[in-house]
């Protein structure tokens, strides 16, 4: 049992370091949605800062200095509203690219591998070509491309 648990995991292990590499010409990508998902999630506690502001403001005795200090928080409210877009565009976009390439290059992968395997290995049911044609093109479908589409237009 425990042999298998190890070689479990050192199996994991060795698919993850082929996903990091196959995913390497999108390294610049990755960068980018990791900043764009720190903006985004970074504009909920400038939000809730600024939401005390707004309150300590309406305290403020002078009227002139009252509404000059609103128009400037105005517009760092939405300077923040701004950011958090570009955060959640940047991340969205991003992502969706890299996983529809690392996607592709896996599709590709395997169709080639597929190719490749000796004529006695398509006997086992589970590995019959209309399976596993089957099982690439539905791969395709329920991909990145349809899900990142959707996010463009929210």
């Amino acid at each position: 049992a425990d042999d298998d648990a190890a070689a479990a995991a050192a199996a994991a292990r060795a698919a993850k370091r082929w996903l990091w590499q196959l995913s390497r010409p999108e390294r610049p990508l990755l960068a980018l949605g990791l900043l764009g998902s720190l903006l985004g999630g970074l504009a909920f506690p400038a939000i809730g800062y600024l939401i005390s502001e707004f309150i300590a403001l309406f305290f403020n005795p002078r009227t002139a200095a009252m509404r000059r200090d609103a128009r400037t928080w105005a517009l760092v409210f939405a300077g923040v509203g701004v950011t958090q877009a570009l955060g959640g565009y940047l991340s969205k976009s991003c992502f969706g690219r890299l996983t529809e390439a690392l996607a592709r290059r896996v599709r590709v992968a395997s169709f080639e591998k597929m190719l490749r395997q000796h004529v006695g290995w398509y006997d086992d049911p589970r590995r019959a070509p209309g399976a596993l044609s089957a099982r690439l093109a539905t791969a395709r479908r329920r991909g990145a491309p349809s899900r990142r589409r959707r996010s463009r237009c929210a």
